[in-house]
């Protein structure tokens, strides 16, 4: 028999065996304009392959996190090398550690070391800012730059290869573009990309409204699936992938296969609330950016949360 004190209330042990299972670590950040705290828009965040965590936000400026997620040091004011650092819209990283952080405001990716200090402007969206819009930017690790966005009505895929000229502005990138690629701001491949990501293999997924696509980095297509909702992909270290809406998460494999739904939407620590942003590190721990006010915090968890039981597990 368990006996409990006079005065203290009884607790079940199943909530503590339940919380050694649990995979969430912490959470850091909130929303606001100090340092470590963040401010909308924000559109994403990147992990570099030291642990070091990277997170652009509407202060027009980086700010960056060790793997603990205490405030380490910020980079980027308004003026970089004389350009605006508006709006910054989404952030990657190569293989070398180098930060590409997208201007939705200019269509310009500014390209940094780790430590921050300005390299280059790779290239401006080549649509132009008077008639289109670049909302992603991912890098592979050879430095291959992805862009996707807008282009009048027309929906935007480019993958230019490392190496193009420092600067160059609306169409005089087209040059550059790497042919294999559904480039095209005509193509009607793809419908409202939202996200666009590359695993440690270098493939890339493609999220628009429809359809998730994995191709090789070659532009060769690896399998796809139709999906009817999602804002977040996210790869994993093992060749799956992640599906991510404000209400819901799901897993695919490497061959675009829907394996199971993970996670529990909500506001509490644990909880999966409208996705901005995620990403697993080199370890296989793995971060989720809430968009709204009240969940705008990262969340690191020490593997993607498994789906609350059904009622036939827990009430059995």
């Amino acid at each position: 028999m368990l006996f409990v004190p006079p005065g203290i209330p009884f607790m079940d042990p199943l909530p503590e065996a339940e919380a050694q299972n649990d995979p969430f670590i912490f959470s850091f950040g909130s929303y606001g304009s100090q340092l470590g705290q963040f401010l909308s828009p924000v559109s994403g965040f990147e992990i570099a392959s030291n642990g070091l965590i990277y997170v652009p936000d509407g202060d027009e400026r980086v700010q960056v996190f060790d793997s603990s997620g205490n405030f380490s040091f910020w980079f980027g004011d308004n003026t970089v090398s004389g350009m605006p650092l508006y709006n910054p819209a989404d952030i990657s990283i190569d293989g070398s550690n180098n930060i590409y952080v997208l201007s939705s405001y200019w269509g310009m990716v500014y390209k940094f070391d780790s430590s921050g200090n300005f390299i280059d402007i790779i290239t401006s969206d080549p649509n132009g800012s008077s008639s289109g819009s670049t909302s992603k930017v991912a890098v592979d690790s050879s430095g291959n730059v992805y862009l996707a966005g807008m282009h009048d009505t027309n929906n935007l895929l480019v993958k230019i290869d490392a190496g193009v000229p420092i600067q160059c502005t609306y169409y005089n990138c087209v040059d550059y573009y790497d042919n294999a690629w559904p480039h095209s701001a005509n193509s009607s491949t793809f419908q409202n990309i939202r996200d666009i990501e590359i695993d440690n293999s270098g493939y890339v997924y493609i999220l628009d409204q429809n359809n998730v696509r994995k191709y090789t980095s070659s532009g060769n297509l690896s399998c796809s699936t139709s999906v009817s909702a999602g804002n977040v992909i996210v790869p994993d270290n093992a060749g799956n992938f992640y599906l991510l809406n404000w209400n819901y998460n799901k897993k695919y494999d490497s061959n675009c296969n829907f394996v199971s739904d993970v996670g529990t939407s909500g506001l509490a620590d644990g909880q999966l609330d409208n996705p901005l942003d995620a990403k697993f590190d080199n370890s296989g721990n793995f971060y989720h950016f809430g968009s709204g006010e009240s969940s705008k915090r990262i969340q690191k968890f020490s593997s993607f949360p498994p789906a609350p039981p059904s009622c036939s597990t827990c009430c059995n």
